[in-house]
């Protein structure tokens, strides 16, 4: 019994966050595919329920019937602050060029219904995941423009 209170202590420290996704919790209503269709075409976002210390998401936009571009995403937990990391691609699945050296990185928090990152050294320094009642999903894009910012919302309803 105590070898396997050993174990699962070691996994914990190995590991811290992945077995409950602590943390990420306050992140569960995000779980799921979200769609957007407009002029600009279709817009679908899916998330992945929080486990092993993280949540997985895909972004795909299709415009007259082709994918356009992909994005990866991934949220984290590192240091005590939601870290939220970003892969555009190309259709062939390429990295964009102005990624060449990794991925985009955002640290944030969450509260209820509520996730915001910043990157102050990108375009977009700051985005924002805001749940809007039980089935809408708001990601707010926030640039400095002028020294004044600047925002562009996207709409999203739950499928």
């Amino acid at each position: 019994m105590r070898r396997i209170a050993v174990a699962i202590a070691l996994l914990g420290i190995c590991f811290p966050g992945t077995a409950s996704g602590k943390g990420l919790a306050s992140l569960s209503w995000l779980t799921g595919q979200w769609v957007r269709r407009d002029a600009g075409g279709l817009a679908e976002e899916h998330w992945s329920t929080p486990a092993g210390g993280a949540m997985m998401g895909m972004f795909r936009l299709v415009k007259k019937g082709k994918v356009v571009f992909y994005e990866l995403l991934t949220i984290t937990k590192e240091g005590g602050q939601l870290v939220l990391r970003i892969r555009h691609l190309d259709t062939r699945l390429m990295p964009w060029a102005s990624e060449a050296r990794g991925p985009l990185t955002y640290r944030g928090k969450a509260g209820k219904g509520k996730a915001v990152f910043h990157n102050k050294t990108d375009k977009v320094v700051r985005i924002e995941f805001l749940r809007k009642g039980k089935k809408g999903l708001r990601i707010r894009l926030v640039s400095i423009v002028k020294k004044k910012e600047k925002y562009i919302d996207f709409d999203f309803k739950r499928r």
